[in-house]
């Protein structure tokens, strides 16, 4: 039996890489509650959380997943695309996501 786990931060990357045509991870700024964050982060979150659920019946995963306001969230999937990082000149992009 294959007992691998893979860290969270890499199966962001994989879903960021596969998004060639932007359509999931866009890096648009949303509002909601007073906050402006970058709608992607939380999504990627939520995919992580519903990989999590798959793929832990059957391998694990070693980060643990928090709770937050939009969601579960991995801590430093949630740092490394960290909510408010944008383009302070024109306010219209969030960071570079890589």
């Amino acid at each position: 039996m294959n007992t691998m786990t893979y860290k969270a931060l890499d199966i962001a990357k994989w879903f960021l890489l596969n998004d060639v045509d932007k359509t999931l991870f866009n890096k648009e700024l949303t509002s909601k509650n007073g906050i402006t964050f970058c709608e992607e982060n939380v999504r990627l979150n939520k995919f992580l959380f519903f990989v999590q659920n798959i793929h832990i019946a059957k391998y694990g995963i070693n980060e643990r997943f928090y709770e937050y306001d939009d969601g579960a969230v991995v801590e430093e999937v949630r740092t490394n695309y960290a909510v408010l990082l944008f383009n302070k000149k024109n306010k219209k992009s969030c960071n570079k996501m890589t």
